[in-house]
């Protein structure tokens, strides 16, 4: 099991770097939760959009399909910096 770390995603890698002791952990928390909760709120809006029917029936197909990778992408985002999140309170 990795010790707490940051993560970064290299294509399809995972770098993992050790942060005990070279972080304010506590200011990295605070950071990234703003962070997340920006991600969830573009999530929502989003999503939101998608699930207006006028919207699906009148937009452009293109445009609609660019909705659905984005809320899927910031679906990812999410769940990376939720993970991070509580590796970085794991030092605290």
């Amino acid at each position: 099991r990795a010790p707490p770390s940051a993560a970064a995603p290299v294509g399809t890698l995972t770098v993992l770097v050790p942060m005990a002791g070279l972080i304010d952990a506590g200011a990295e928390a605070e950071r990234l939760g703003r962070l997340l909760a920006k991600t969830r709120d573009d999530l929502s809006k989003v999503q939101a959009r998608l699930a207006n029917d006028s919207f699906v029936r009148n937009a452009p197909s293109a445009v609609v399909s660019l909705e659905r990778e984005r809320a899927a992408e910031l679906e990812r985002t999410a769940s990376g910096l939720s993970s991070q999140l509580e590796r970085v309170r794991a030092l605290l």
